[in-house]
């Protein structure tokens, strides 16, 4: 990722960073977990793959791919992956104070999965050149749960691609870039930013945590409508931080619609 685009979580909320996020759409943030919550949602990730659920409820999402609601229980239910400070800070300037959490879930990339498909996770809001001149509507938070680089792959990113609605599958492959993330290290992507994970060359499965996050009138029709994809238990919303409760506004509506 150019230097230009890689902060430290501690900078998140500063106007440079939501600047270079507004232009290019995309930032990567050192620092963002300690490696020892990054072991414990590993450990709870595999487990999560390992259950009969998993395939049962999962999204296929490209060859040897699968999307996978995640429970927010137990390691996941963490304010310090979902709501730290510092990304707080940082959704209210870029989505406004009343953002809200929109799914939860983990995208599997198991051994020997080709490149994905080239996409955009949303399209723009109005399908015409003024969704270049938009401000974001919905953000991803990408959290590898393995290192991102040349044997487990990475998500190839194409920056200020949002900018460019009429570019869409054409895009230059000059274009591109592979971010490499250490363990700990998270990826904040436009949902209408072009992008398509990469080959996975090792021996194991690529989980990445992925978190959306949008502005409280944006409702996701696109991508889930067979499953949902925010898992949390009333009871556990009862117990939560005001604050937190707040953000999985959204989970009673999945609850609801799925059920029907």
């Amino acid at each position: 990722m150019p230097q230009q685009l890689c902060f430290d979580r501690s900078a998140l909320g500063t106007p440079e960073a939501v600047k270079r996020f507004e232009q290019a759409g995309c930032l990567q943030i050192a620092n963002f977990l300690p490696e020892a919550k990054i072991a414990a949602l590993a450990k709870a990730t595999a487990d999560l793959l390992d259950s009969p659920a998993s395939e049962l409820h999962s999204l296929q999402v490209g060859t040897r791919r699968q999307m996978i609601p995640v429970p927010v229980d137990g390691a996941f239910n963490d304010s310090n992956l979902y709501a730290p400070e510092e990304l707080n800070e940082f959704f209210s300037l870029t989505l406004g104070e009343r953002f809200l959490l929109s799914c939860f879930t983990c995208v599997a990339a198991k051994p020997d999965a080709p490149d994905q498909h080239l996409h955009q996770d949303f399209a723009g809001l109005f399908e015409s050149a003024i969704d270049g001149f938009a401000p974001s509507f919905a953000i991803n938070l990408f959290v590898p749960l393995v290192p991102l680089n040349a044997v487990h792959g990475t998500t190839r990113i194409w920056p200020y691609s949002h900018r460019k609605p009429d570019r869409g599958s054409g895009a230059s492959e000059h274009d591109w870039v592979d971010p490499q993330l250490e363990l700990g290290s998270a990826l904040l992507l436009d949902y209408r930013v072009l992008h398509g994970g990469t080959a996975n060359l090792s021996s194991q499965t690529r989980p990445i945590l992925c978190l959306a996050y949008s502005r409280d009138w944006f409702l996701d029709t696109r991508n889930f409508q067979a499953v949902n994809p925010l898992q949390v238990a009333a009871d556990l919303l009862d117990e939560m931080d005001p604050h937190h409760r707040r953000l999985f506004k959204r989970a009673e509506l999945y609850r609801k619609t799925n059920q029907n």
